[in-house]
């Protein structure tokens, strides 16, 4: 299993780095900060994360958490020194897998590791090389834990940007993550299926719910979708042709 380690504490990185080792795993990487934790984590997709609440940068540990489980529900075990019930009831709001306090018993550490890999049972998404997408259609395949799985188009809610990266936002609730453009895999998908509400967002057409007109907000899914001012127009035109 491949697990990441974010923690701003030296003393702790080692102890955590050599009961990783001694457990048999692998190391997917060590971060002291958000930004680097965030680049790691889409790079690797690692099983388990060991992640210290207080950390550098602007984000904290909390925050990372809920943004590493929007990609997929990876077990985190936090490892902090807070010990106020204000931190807690915030970290509980993430849904860690474990809420462990320094100093921590190292065999209680090994044991809380030992039983978060025992009970992963979700499908990680995988991130796939830029041109590794192929589209046949009305659907295309990516590759899903060395397998290629087939997407549906009409099964797309929307596809929203992310710096290098894609997500791919289904009916199912499943995501994908796809290291390309949201610009380079419009030009993949068939001309007159989708439409740009917001430049970081692409919604398929026919599943979208309504338009708030006055929040400027596209409902698809039951899921949010900002549009942009200078493209409500446009949509409305399209919709009323469908």
């Amino acid at each position: 299993m491949k697990i990441l380690v974010v923690e701003d504490e030296p003393l702790f990185v080692g102890t955590l780095c050599i009961l990783i080792d001694r457990l048999g795993h692998d190391l997917a990487g060590i971060s002291d900060n958000g930004v680097d934790a965030i680049r790691l984590f889409k790079a690797q997709l690692p099983d388990l994360v060991l992640m210290d609440i207080n950390i550098k940068g602007k984000q904290n540990g909390i925050e990372l958490a809920a943004y590493f489980h929007d990609i997929y529900p990876v077990p985190i075990v936090f490892i902090t020194s807070l010990k106020d019930e204000t931190t807690f009831l915030q970290a509980k709001a993430v849904q860690p897998y474990a809420f462990i306090l320094k100093p921590f018993d190292e065999i209680q550490l090994n044991r809380t590791i030992d039983l978060a890999i025992g009970q992963i049972s979700y499908n990680k998404k995988t991130i796939l090389p830029e041109k590794e997408i192929s589209t046949i259609q009305d659907h295309f395949f990516i590759q899903v834990n060395g397998n290629l799985e087939k997407v549906i188009i009409r099964e797309i809610l929307f596809l929203q940007a992310d710096g290098r990266y894609t997500i791919i936002h289904l009916t199912n609730n499943r995501k994908f993550i796809v290291r390309q453009t949201l610009q380079e895999l419009q030009t993949k998908l068939t001309p007159g299926l989708f439409f740009r509400t917001h430049r970081s967002y692409l919604v398929y057409l026919n599943n979208i719910d309504r338009i708030d007109m006055a929040d400027m907000i596209v409902w698809t899914g039951n899921r949010p979708v900002p549009l942009s001012k200078g493209n409500k127009a446009e949509l409305v035109e399209i919709l009323d042709r469908l």
